[in-house]
C-alpha cells in the first residue's frame, strides 16, 4: 500500500538557505529587512529548521515509525518547511510565480519573495504599505501580484479592505480597488485573476464576490458586486460574526470558493457575458463515500481538474488543520475529498507548483485569537510547510 504523502526537504532546504541569506549580515537592508531586525535570534532558529533534514521529525514520530504514515496507508504530515522571519509575521497568503514563493504577514503587512532556487530571499513590500495582507495570488495573464488587504483585522477601522495590486519585481503599488463604497463593512479574504483577466475577490465578512474587470484593473475604481448568492453568507459559528466565502479558484467556466463557518464548498458558473450563474454547493464525500463537511476551511488553489484547500480545524477546541484534495465530478457538481497532510497548525492558505508539491503557512492565528485555547505566545520562528504528495 503507498501513502499520499511524503516528506521532501531539497527546495525547502534551499528556501531556508535563501531566507537566511537574505536576512544575514549587510544584505539585511537590501534584504528581508523591517521587521528581521530581530533575526540575529530568529535566523538561529532558521538554522534549528534544518533538523527536520536530521531526522527531527522522526523524533516527532510525525513521518517516523511513529507517524500517521501508518502501514494502512493512511496520509501523514510531510513536513519539510522554511522558517519565516520576525516574531510577529502571523503568515496568511502564500503564491508562487514558478520561480518564486510569495509570502504575505498578516500582522506586519511584510511581503517577502523567496527564490525557489536559494538565492537570496528580499522584502517586496515593506511594513505599512498594505494593511494586513490575507488572500495573496499571482496572475499569470496580467503578471501581477494580486493581495487582498484586510483593512481593519488589527484594530484600525479606517483603513478599507481592498484589492491591491503590486508589482513582482520592485513591490511598487500598481493599484487599489475598495471592496465596498456603501460605507458596509467589508473583508477581503482571498483573490484570484482569471484567464481572461478579471479579478475576482471573496469578501467573508459581506458573504459576497466581487469583481474587477481587466479592463479596470488599474483604474482605482472600486469592485463590482459579482454574486451574494446566500451560499457564500456565514452563520457565525467560528469567532461570533459571520464569516463566509474564503478562499477562491477557478476551474473551466467556475469559479469555486470555500464557505468558512459552513465548511462547504460552493461552485459558481460564470456566464458567457461574464455576469455569475447559480451558485450550488457542491457535495462532498470521503473516499469511502461518507458525506464530508470541511473543518473551517479557508485557502484554495486549482490542481489540475482538481482543487487543493486547508482547513483550519476547530480552533476553539484546539484542533490542528490539513491539507485537503478536492477531486471532482467532469461537470463539476460533486467531489470526493483525500487527506494529504494533517497536524498543521492554523494554515490559512496553499500554493503548489503544479506537479506534486504544495506550500502552506501555519499562520498559528489561535494563539491570537484564542489565547485560552492555543496559548498567548506562538512557536517561533513561523513556518511555511511544504508538501509533497501523489497527484493521482
Amino acid at each position: 500500500m503507498r501513502t499520499t504523502t511524503i516528506l521532501r526537504l531539497s527546495t525547502a532546504a534551499l528556501i531556508a538557505a535563501a531566507l537566511m541569506t537574505g536576512c544575514s549580515g549587510d544584505q539585511a537592508s537590501d534584504g528581508l529587512a523591517g521587521e528581521i531586525g530581530e533575526d540575529g535570534e530568529n535566523g538561529k532558529d532558521g538554522e534549528n529548521g534544518k533538523d527536520g533534514e536530521n531526522g527531527k521529525d522522526g523524533e516527532n514520530g510525525k513521518d517516523g515509525e511513529g507517524g500517521q504514515d501508518g502501514e494502512d496507508g493512511s496520509p501523514g504530515n510531510g513536513e519539510g518547511s522554511f522558517p519565516l522571519p520576525g516574531e510577529r509575521f502571523y503568515p496568511a497568503g502564500i503564491t508562487s510565480d514558478g520561480d518564486n514563493l510569495y509570502v504575505g504577514s498578516l500582522a506586519t503587512g511584510m511581503i517577502v519573495r523567496v527564490p525557489m532556487n536559494g538565492d537570496p530571499g528580499q522584502m517586496l513590500v515593506s511594513s505599512g504599505e498594505i494593511m494586513s495582507p490575507t488572500g495573496i495570488k499571482f496572475g499569470d495573464v496580467s503578471g501581477v501580484l494580486w493581495a487582498c488587504e484586510g483593512g481593519d483585522i488589527f484594530g484600525d477601522p479606517g483603513v478599507p479592505s481592498t484589492i491591491v495590486g503590486i508589482d513582482p519585481e520592485d513591490g511598487t503599488i500598481l493599484g487599489r480597488h475598495e471592496l465596498r463604497d456603501d460605507g458596509q463593512t467589508a473583508f477581503c479574504d482571498d483573490v484570484v485573476e482569471t484567464d481572461s483577466g478579471n479579478v475576482y475577490a471573496s469578501d467573508s465578512y459581506g458573504g459576497r464576490i466581487v469583481r474587477v474587470a481587466a479592463e479596470a484593473l488599474f483604474d482605482g475604481s472600486s469592485a463590482e458586486e459579482w454574486s451574494a448568492a446566500s451560499e457564500l453568507s456565514g452563520n457565525g459559528s467560528l469567532v461570533g460574526f459571520p464569516v463566509g466565502a474564503n478562499g477562491l479558484a477557478v476551474l473551466g467556466d467556475s469559479v469555486y470558493t470555500v464557505n468558512v463557518d459552513l465548511g462547504t464548498l460552493v461552485r459558481i458558473p460564470v456566464s458567457e457575458d461574464g455576469s455569475a450563474g447559480a451558485a450550488s454547493t457542491v457535495p462532498l464525500t470521503s473516499t469511502t463515500g461518507e458525506p464530508v463537511i470541511l473543518s473551517q476551511p479557508d485557502g484554495l488553489v486549482a490542481f489540475g481538474n482538481s482543487l487543493l484547500a486547508v482547513e483550519l480545524g476547530d480552533l476553539n477546541a484546539g484542533e490542528l488543520g490539513q491539507l485537503v484534495k478536492l477531486v471532482l465530478s467532469p461537470d463539476g457538481s460533486s467531489g470526493t475529498v483525500s487527506v494529504l497532510a494533517n497536524g498543521l497548525d492554523t494554515p490559512t492558505n496553499v500554493t503548489t507548483d503544479g506537479v506534486g508539491t504544495a506550500w502552506i503557512p501555519e499562520s498559528q492565528l489561535d494563539h491570537f485569537y484564542f489565547p485560552e485555547v492555543a496559548g498567548p505566545n506562538p512557536a517561533l520562528p513561523f513556518r511555511v510547510m511544504e508538501v509533497e504528495f501523489w497527484p493521482g
